[in-house]
């Protein structure tokens, strides 16, 4: 555990050996439970394949401190910085999914000289509760935050059945089961709530053009959850950043599709050079 500038504790867990690769989780984690579902369990193992992987929960879910108010971008900036503080990373790559895309990008164009590369997956801009939006995606935000306190962690019901629809509509059955589970252990309704509502209030656009670490921006062309126009606005933004469209329909890819293919490929050859010198000490 680390404490981040207000004392949230922080729950870490390293894994594998070699140069850093810093995640910045998305919405609901628990760092005991990645290894074991197959929802990430192949994200996991693809990501320490050469390197060490660090994984934190973000605050309020997971192992971290459940107890907390401040889910802002600016708090959960912090929590990155307690992080790899706490691992004395000097240098290192971010790879940000979803709402992490969103921190990962804050902390790098805040800390330059830290982040080496910059991978950003199924990631935005602002949330749909700031910026120009159409009205449609706010009000449907809006009313997945009410949908949000009174279904989470539900076993069955059409809630779960939405959720894992938008998440991942070609899911199998243990899948769907798994993140239903997962929803029940990682956070309460209402701090899942709150996370959702402070996650469309991220807005990056002012950092964005600060970020000089090269960016490579995924996002799945068929994600119901971010729009794929959000990550080619976010790419757009970011100097020199280059976009790669992954063909598909669920938000988290299976390791049977092939764009997950793809997708380690290209993560893999950006890692290259921070595999072959490691400047993280």
């Amino acid at each position: 555990f680390c404490k981040s500038r207000d004392s949230a504790r922080i729950a870490v867990a390293t894994a594998g050996e070699g140069p850093p690769l810093v995640r910045v989780n998305n919405w609901f984690t628990h760092l005991e439970l990645d290894w074991d579902n197959p929802v990430w369990r192949h994200w996991s193992e693809a990501l320490v394949e050469r390197r060490m992987l660090v994984r934190y929960d973000p605050r309020g879910s997971g192992l971290s401190d459940r107890d907390v108010t401040d889910f802002s971008l600016d708090a959960l900036v912090s929590d990155l910085e307690a992080v790899v503080d706490a691992l004395k990373l000097r240098r290192f790559p971010l790879i940000g999914l979803c709402q992490g895309g969103a921190i990962a990008a804050a902390y790098a164009a805040r800390h330059p000289e830290r982040v080496s590369r910059l991978m950003l997956y199924d990631s935005y801009l602002h949330g749909a509760f700031v910026g120009e939006v159409p009205e449609q995606l706010t009000r449907q935000a809006r009313a997945f935050s009410q949908m949000i306190e009174l279904g989470w962690g539900s076993k069955v019901g059409a809630f779960r059945e939405l959720f894992a629809n938008l998440l991942m509509p070609e899911a199998a059955v243990p899948q769907l089961k798994w993140i239903s589970e997962l929803q029940r252990r990682s956070a309460s309704p209402a701090t899942a709530c709150n996370l959702w509502n402070a996650f469309n209030t991220f807005d990056i656009r002012a950092e964005a053009p600060k970020v000089i670490a090269p960016t490579l921006v995924f996002h799945v062309r068929g994600d119901a959850m971010v729009p794929f126009e959000a990550g080619r606005r976010l790419a757009a933004e970011i100097p020199n950043a280059r976009f790669l469209p992954l063909e598909g329909k669920n938000h988290i890819l299976r390791a049977d599709e092939p764009a997950w293919q793809t997708f380690k490929k290209e993560l893999n050859d950006l890692l290259g050079p921070d595999e072959q010198t490691d400047d993280s000490a």
